[in-house]
């Protein structure tokens, strides 16, 4: 829902008015962006994915394809976030060097 309004209180926002006309308050404000993602190269490859469309890669972060590696929000299970993505992408540095 689109926000019309924030309140704030000193140096905190406090609240927010939503377009549809209501008043919303907390302490706490967690922002979600959201994420598309950009599917082409893994339909090409015809890559395994999940009921959700994202890529199946393993705790390693192999997928379905031999020598083919998956990290970040196209994984399946992934909870997008950037820290997330940074930790498959080592996982996945890791097993390739140990696949080397």
């Amino acid at each position: 829902m689109p926000i019309d309004e924030v309140h704030v209180e000193g140096n905190a926002l406090v609240g927010m008015r939503t377009a549809n006309g209501r008043t919303h308050r907390f302490q706490t404000l967690y922002s979600a962006l959201g994420a598309v993602a950009n599917d082409e190269l893994p339909v090409q490859l015809g890559l395994a994915r999940g009921a959700s469309g994202l890529i199946v890669a393993d705790r390693h972060q192999r997928t379905s394809r031999p020598n083919v590696y998956a990290c970040g929000d196209i994984v399946d299970n992934s909870l997008n976030q950037i820290s997330v993505a940074a930790g498959h992408a080592a996982t996945a540095a890791t097993a390739i060097h140990n696949s080397l």
